[in-house]
């Protein structure tokens, strides 16, 4: 058939050629629309989960003593401590950790580190970043005091006429004002080596009625027969004693000599902070608190001589000067396998403000890097690429919101590993904006946490010997798994109630995904139900087509091959007459698919955007300042629409090839009317 022909033909089925057009533009649109709706979901969905994490931090609970031991009875009203969030070692965490919907977990350890070459020091507060002196201000010293230039600050004693200088220890006569005394002392030896002890000094004694008679022998052999309500120095006789020091009197903070020490001329004579019993709770509302049982403590002070002639008391005085120079020189690491597990990392409150986080590859690998605190940095003046040296040791005493290693071995080398540490990154704290639960509920780090790859850490404890607390483990979820991870442990009994046991809850932190997740999951569901029927629809609408289109042009192909035209050439006629039929609509209804997607979309996004229900633990999303959220893709895509086009028009064009090919297989004659037709 000539092309005159064929448009002629077209001209007479006119109406024909219209409603085929018209059926094609409707389903066109149809399926164009919600297959780039579709496609849409799909991609907005790996967008979320590139995005967005989502962990849950487990808080124990328990009935304990003051100490934070399981309690099964109360025995003693005075040492009940309460229903308390706890610390716990030895939980079982096998039937939450192998739970569906989990892919990994952060089991973070705390350990002190030994930095010989630098002190551990704090700030005055606020954003000045100016030393106010050691954390660590406990000294052992050795000294002699001088006794011409003996003063009384308050309530000064009768004159002595045999030279020797007595100073009250307060606490044991009540009457005394408690004012310091102040002495000119010669300090021959300081175990911490971090102090300057050149002025006058101002010292206190911190005595209990108590502790004055169980030392009594001890003041007795120091002061002769004196009372224990008197401390008694004999001038040019070298003693050793126990000190916690302080700023001077009138200042706020340790001066800084010239040869880099703290200036202090006010000091207590106070227990050791060695010989104690330590044990600690956590609690999420008020922090870690500590309680101390006291050990068997040397007295707070010895003439020189006789420590020399104690062998024994000579060794646990070396103990405690030991553990005093090692804790000045302590700072506090946190071995992690993920840094963006821990809570306030998660929730964007702390973020790396100069250098890089610790790569996937130095977690693998064990490399010896480290992340320091900005308020870190500018305080020990350390900077990104700068290498320290650590000596790692266990510690159970951590409390508030500054790391306080206490080293406690009394051998002297218990470090069981050590190396040198190169700064790769510098974090820091992001402002809070205003009632935003994520930074309010996120438990903190403290400001000199240095974080390290856990598995650069050699001979460190296995984690079964790990404590377990809130801000020790985190737990990874598949986005949006929170409600079945609750169920699962339902169902294993992990959570509920349990008599003498830890009881466990959950928080969770997921970035925000649960407000979007009903609009992803809307997008998702209607696309996806769109897709199908729009699928079948226009299956059955091209099938039908073509055959009605095929039926018509049945005498045209008789025709034809009566006149002599090859199959092939009958074959390509008709299928360009049904290329002519539907082509103008199946464009256009591509284009009105392509241009109505995104106003589709919005629509579906806009009916679904509700807040998600109160799961049964708190969930805590990130405020829109303090993130970027992902842009949700709504609009088509050309190529989606290309494809869109081209299936439709393959699949009528196909469909009329089939029933074509299987008219031409008959006779032409057979293609003509026959007489009952």
């Amino acid at each position: 058939m000539k092309p005159k022909l064929l448009f002629r033909e077209l001209r007479r089925k006119l109406m024909q050629v219209l409603l085929y057009a018209l059926t094609m533009l409707l389903l066109t649109a149809f399926f164009c629309a919600s297959f780039n709706l579709y496609c849409n979901s799909v991609k907005n969905l790996r967008l979320a989960n590139e995005t967005y994490s989502t962990i849950a931090v487990p808080e124990l609970h328990a009935e304990v003593d003051r100490n934070g031991r399981l309690l099964s009875a109360v025995d003693d009203p005075q040492d009940y401590a309460g229903y308390q969030a706890v610390t716990a070692w030895g939980y079982d965490l096998a039937p939450i950790l192998n739970a569906p919907g989990i892919t990994g977990h952060d089991l973070r350890t705390r350990y002190g580190a030994y930095a010989p070459n630098a002190t551990a020091v704090r700030s005055t507060g606020g954003s000045s970043n100016i030393p106010w002196g050691p954390i660590y201000i406990y000294d052992v010293i050795r000294f002699k005091v001088i006794a011409d230039v003996t003063e009384y600050r308050d309530n000064p004693p009768p004159p002595s006429d045999d030279g020797f200088i007595r100073v009250q220890t307060l606490g044991v006569n009540q009457s005394a004002s408690g004012g310091p005394t102040v002495l000119k002392m010669e300090i021959l030896e300081s175990a911490s080596g971090i102090f300057s002890y050149e002025d006058n000094l101002y010292i206190l004694f911190q005595l209990s009625q108590e502790e004055a008679e169980r030392y009594s022998e001890e003041i007795a052999r120091l002061n002769g027969e004196e009372s224990a309500e008197i401390i008694v120095f004999e001038p040019g006789t070298e003693y050793i004693g126990f000190i916690s020091a302080q700023p001077p009197l009138g200042d706020e903070r340790f001066p800084i000599t010239p040869n880099g020490l703290y200036r202090t001329s006010n000091i207590y004579f106070n227990a050791d902070n060695f010989f104690v019993e330590r044990s600690y709770a956590y609690s999420t509302i008020s922090g870690e608190y500590v309680s101390i049982e006291s050990g068997d403590h040397p007295f707070w002070m010895y003439r020189y001589e006789d420590v020399q002639n104690d062998p024994a008391l000579a060794e646990r005085i070396a103990q405690i000067g030991r553990a005093y120079h090692i804790n000045a020189h302590s700072f506090g690491v946190m071995a992690t396998d993920d840094l963006s597990s821990v809570p306030v990392f998660h929730v964007g409150g702390l973020y790396v403000a100069e250098g890089r986080p610790i790569t996937a590859e130095e977690y693998a690998h064990g490399s010896r890097v480290c992340l320091i605190s900005a308020d870190l940095a500018a305080l020990q003046h350390w900077q990104v690429g700068d290498s320290i040296d650590y000596s790692f040791y266990e510690y159970d005493y951590f409390s508030g919101d500054t790391l306080k290693p206490s080293y406690t071995d009394t051998q002297p080398d218990s470090f069981f590993d050590s190396g040198a540490y190169t700064i790769v990154g510098i974090y820091d704290m992001r402002p809070a904006a205003p009632g935003d639960s994520a930074f309010q509920n996120a438990h903190s780090v403290p400001w000199n946490t240095i974080f390290v790859p856990k598995s650069s850490i050699r001979n460190a404890p296995a984690d079964a010997d790990q404590p377990i607390a809130s801000g020790l483990l985190s737990i990874r979820l598949e986005n949006g798994a929170i409600e079945s991870f609750l169920e699962a442990m339902d169902a294993r009994g992990v959570t509920g109630s349990h008599d003498g046991a830890y009881e466990i809850s959950f928080t969770f932190y997921d970035q925000g995904f649960s407000r979007i997740q009903p609009s992803l999951n809307a997008l998702s569901g209607t696309s996806e139900l769109l897709l199908i029927l729009s699928s079948l629809l226009l299956l059955i609408a091209a099938l039908a087509l073509a055959f009605f289109f095929t039926l018509g042009y049945k005498q045209s192909m008789g025709i034809m091959r009566l006149m002599g035209a090859a199959k092939g050439k009958v074959l390509g006629t008709v299928l360009l007459a049904a290329l002519l039929t539907i082509l103008a609509g199946t464009a256009i209804g591509t284009a009105l698919g392509h241009g109505l997607t995104e106003q589709i979309g919005q629509r579906v996004l806009t009916q679904s955007n509700v807040e998600p229900e109160a799961f049964h633990a708190f969930s805590a999303y990130i405020a829109t300042a303090q993130t970027e959220a992902p842009q949700l893709a709504l609009g088509a895509e050309f190529r989606i629409s290309a494809f869109c086009f081209a299936a439709a028009l393959a699949l009528f064009l196909t469909a009329v090839l089939a029933f074509s090919v299987r008219y031409l297989r008959r006779p032409p004659r057979a293609l003509l009317p026959q007489g009952h037709e």
